[in-house]
């Protein structure tokens, strides 16, 4: 529902069915933004997000999807060096607005005249 969403507000979309999946994908198609699921199998969001900004994908948005809201929760996205955090069931506008922010920024940094 998440890929269906996305793609059709006109981004492309990979998708990858767990951690080391996860890891590779970007390694591979180089994205401006990460949607990490928390609870992925193998390797979990947090550790998906270490190795990722490891291998200096420091410009890459990453947003953390999970099902728990608790401030540990956050507090722990936030260790993990996320940008943004939904707590799920994710907030379809709220997603839309955070992905349009994302794209209006980079979109003014690689044209800052204008």
């Amino acid at each position: 529902m998440m890929r269906y969403f996305v793609e059709s507000e006109g981004h492309t979309v990979t998708t990858a069915g767990d951690g080391p999946s996860a890891v590779a994908a970007v390694k591979e198609f180089q994205p401006d933004v990460a949607i990490l699921d928390i609870g992925m199998p193998g390797l979990n969001g947090y550790k998906v997000a270490e190795q990722i900004r490891h291998h200096r994908h420091q410009s890459l948005t990453l947003i953390a999807l999970s099902g728990l809201g608790q401030e540990e929760d956050k507090r722990n996205a936030t260790e993990a060096d996320f940008d943004i955090r939904f707590t799920k069931p994710v907030d379809i506008p709220a997603l839309n607005k955070a992905l349009a922010s994302i794209a209006a920024e980079r979109a003014r940094r690689a044209h800052p005249e204008g």
